[in-house]
Protein backbone atom coordinates (compact mmCIF):
# COMPACT_ATOMS: atom_id res chain seq x y z
CA UNK A 1 0.00 0.00 0.00
CA UNK A 2 1.65 3.11 -1.21
CA UNK A 3 1.12 6.32 1.79
CA UNK A 4 2.81 8.87 -0.16
CA UNK A 5 1.32 12.02 -0.96
CA UNK A 6 0.72 12.52 -4.52
CA UNK A 7 1.38 16.53 -4.22
CA UNK A 8 4.50 17.58 -5.80
CA UNK A 9 6.98 20.44 -4.30
CA UNK A 10 7.56 21.37 -7.67
CA UNK A 11 3.64 21.36 -8.51
CA UNK A 12 2.84 24.97 -7.03
CA UNK A 13 -0.88 24.40 -7.99
CA UNK A 14 -0.87 21.19 -5.45
CA UNK A 15 -0.30 23.80 -2.33
CA UNK A 16 -3.40 25.76 -2.86
CA UNK A 17 -5.73 24.83 0.32
CA UNK A 18 -8.87 22.86 -1.67
CA UNK A 19 -5.72 21.08 -3.32
CA UNK A 20 -4.54 19.92 -0.14
CA UNK A 21 -8.18 19.07 1.24
CA UNK A 22 -8.83 16.84 -1.87
CA UNK A 23 -5.52 14.80 -1.12
CA UNK A 24 -6.45 14.67 2.47
CA UNK A 25 -9.34 13.01 2.55
CA UNK A 26 -7.69 10.65 -0.64
CA UNK A 27 -4.97 9.61 1.82
CA UNK A 28 -7.37 9.28 4.61
CA UNK A 29 -9.05 6.66 2.69
CA UNK A 30 -5.87 4.66 1.08
CA UNK A 31 -4.30 4.51 4.69
CA UNK A 32 -7.73 3.68 6.66
CA UNK A 33 -7.93 6.08 8.81
CA UNK A 34 -10.77 6.74 10.74
CA UNK A 35 -12.77 9.79 9.50
CA UNK A 36 -12.20 12.28 12.47
CA UNK A 37 -11.17 15.84 12.68
CA UNK A 38 -8.31 15.02 14.55
CA UNK A 39 -7.00 12.73 11.90
CA UNK A 40 -7.97 15.15 8.97
CA UNK A 41 -5.93 17.71 10.77
CA UNK A 42 -2.70 15.35 11.07
CA UNK A 43 -2.71 14.29 7.68
CA UNK A 44 -3.44 17.68 6.02
CA UNK A 45 -0.54 19.30 8.30
CA UNK A 46 1.60 16.47 6.53
CA UNK A 47 0.44 17.49 3.11
CA UNK A 48 0.96 21.05 3.39
CA UNK A 49 4.12 20.68 5.31
CA UNK A 50 3.11 21.79 8.07
CA UNK A 51 5.29 20.76 11.52
CA UNK A 52 3.56 19.49 14.40
CA UNK A 53 4.77 17.35 17.68
CA UNK A 54 1.76 16.60 18.09
CA UNK A 55 1.04 15.61 14.37
CA UNK A 56 4.33 13.02 14.79
CA UNK A 57 3.49 11.56 18.08
CA UNK A 58 -0.31 10.78 17.14
CA UNK A 59 0.81 9.16 13.55
CA UNK A 60 3.28 7.41 15.26
CA UNK A 61 0.92 5.85 17.63
CA UNK A 62 -2.11 4.85 15.29
CA UNK A 63 0.59 3.27 12.14
CA UNK A 64 1.42 -0.30 12.59
CA UNK A 65 5.20 -0.89 13.27
CA UNK A 66 6.11 -0.90 9.75
CA UNK A 67 5.11 2.38 8.86
CA UNK A 68 6.51 3.93 12.58
CA UNK A 69 10.13 2.91 10.93
CA UNK A 70 9.44 5.31 8.01
CA UNK A 71 7.74 7.86 10.03
CA UNK A 72 10.61 7.66 12.29
CA UNK A 73 12.99 7.80 9.34
CA UNK A 74 11.32 11.21 8.01
CA UNK A 75 11.35 12.77 11.78
CA UNK A 76 14.48 12.40 11.63
CA UNK A 77 15.22 13.27 8.52
CA UNK A 78 13.63 16.84 8.98
CA UNK A 79 15.18 17.45 12.15
CA UNK A 80 18.66 16.89 10.74
CA UNK A 81 17.90 18.60 7.91
CA UNK A 82 15.35 21.34 9.17
CA UNK A 83 13.21 20.69 6.79
CA UNK A 84 9.75 22.05 8.75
Amino acid sequence: MNITPNISKQNKSAHVPINIARETIKLMAVRQVEPTPENYQLIYNELADIPSMKTWKVLLEKHSSSCRVKLQNKIIGSIAGKNY
